[in-house]
């Protein structure tokens, strides 16, 4: 560290009355520095480089600027007060390395940004390994569609049965995002229910076909489960065959049951491969 303090005098000048090629200059020594002793500094010296950088940076083209945030984003140990900064900056080339990668940003620094930055620093959150459901929150109201579907895409993101239903009222003309949606291991029976009962045909089939097997099973068992008690309610002990077949006839009821039976036959295994598998391969194909 002290190479770092001597620099202190030199920096205070640079940051007075240096040109913008010394400040860079000067922060791609600091930033070098940083890096080759990352793993031994304590705290004091971590707080020391962040109170250097975030000097260095306050005039400085953002070229430099994303350079240092490429560079500090993935580190355990950054300084997390630089960081921010870069995480706030305008420029989405500077704050998208820190907004997907940096584990030093808090839940409270993310939904900040999310609250109140653009699109470009909404997608770049939505790519994060983890996010809590409190952002994600934020990101599926405030979000675009790319947003939208980065978050439901993303495995690592918790989302709430709040934000499951946004998304599928997103996703009644969104099929990319109703597939992602469908495919989520997260995701609860009655969400993919809701999935099934606005989608196309095209897209009903390919909703089974992304599923979890877990869920298919569930499908499966409810879809025979419909099946019965429609039978159930068309022929009940008190009534002929004939009242039975004249309610059978309902539209309504009929209806239903060709759903439940559709549902079925897409989600039957046969030969060790499901006909979700043929809806998925050939989406018009009445599989």
């Amino acid at each position: 560290m002290g190479s770092t303090l001597s620099l202190i005098p030199e920096l205070e000048d640079i940051v007075q009355r240096g040109s913008p090629a010394k400040r860079r200059e000067i922060l791609q020594r600091m930033t070098a520095l940083f890096l080759d002793g990352a793993s031994r500094y304590n705290d004091a010296h971590v707080d020391l480089f962040d109170d250097v950088f975030s000097l260095l940076i306050e005039e400085i083209e953002s070229k430099a600027r994303a350079e240092l945030s490429r560079h500090l984003a993935p580190l355990s140990n950054a300084p997390v007060n630089v960081l921010r900064t870069l995480a706030n900056d305008d420029d989405i080339s500077v704050a998208e390395p820190v907004l997907k990668l940096s584990p030093r940003l808090a839940e409270t620094d993310l939904l900040d940004i999310a609250s109140t930055k653009g699109q470009d620093h909404l997608r770049a959150i939505s790519g994060r390994r983890v996010l809590g459901e409190a952002v994600t929150d934020v990101l599926v109201r405030r979000g675009d569609r790319e947003v939208a579907r980065s978050v439901a895409e993303n495995r690592g993101a918790r989302i709430s049965q709040k934000s499951f239903s946004n998304l599928v009222q997103r996703a009644e003309n969104d099929g990319v995002l109703a597939e992602a949606v469908a495919s989520r291991p997260d995701i609860p029976l009655s969400t993919f229910r809701a999935l099934l009962e606005q989608a196309t045909a095209v897209v009903h089939g390919r909703l089974i076909a992304s599923a979890t097997p877990q869920m298919r099973a569930s499908i499966r068992r409810r879809a025979r489960q419909g099946l019965q008690g429609s039978r159930g309610a068309r022929w009940p002990a008190r009534l002929s065959r004939g009242a039975a077949g004249r309610a059978w006839s309902q539209p309504g009821q009929q209806a239903e049951r060709v759903n439940a039976a559709r549902i079925l036959r897409r989600t039957q295994i046969r030969g060790g491969r499901g006909d979700a598998g043929c809806a998925h391969q050939n989406p018009d194909r009445n599989c």
